[in-house]
């Protein structure tokens, strides 16, 4: 399942819906940290979690990944 969860036997898991994550951080933030080379490295940084996207921003999102170009969702 990930996530470091552990089943019991006969459960089933099953993806209810995807989990949209955006990370960003101020530069000062990040002076004199590790860069962040892999998700698991985000442990170890402060951050404030966000539930839901709203449906355009998703969609934006989804598309700017497709296509590898970053910009603001909230254009």
């Amino acid at each position: 399942m990930g996530g470091g969860f552990d089943l019991a036997r006969g459960v089933v898991a099953r993806t209810l819906a995807p989990a949209y994550l955006i990370e960003v951080a101020a530069p000062e933030y990040l002076e004199g940290r590790s860069r962040v080379a892999a998700p698991s490295d985000l442990a170890e940084m402060d951050g404030i979690v966000v539930q839901s996207l709203t449906r355009a921003c998703r969609a934006k999102a989804d598309a700017q990944r497709r296509t590898g170009r970053a910009g603001n969702l909230s254009e």
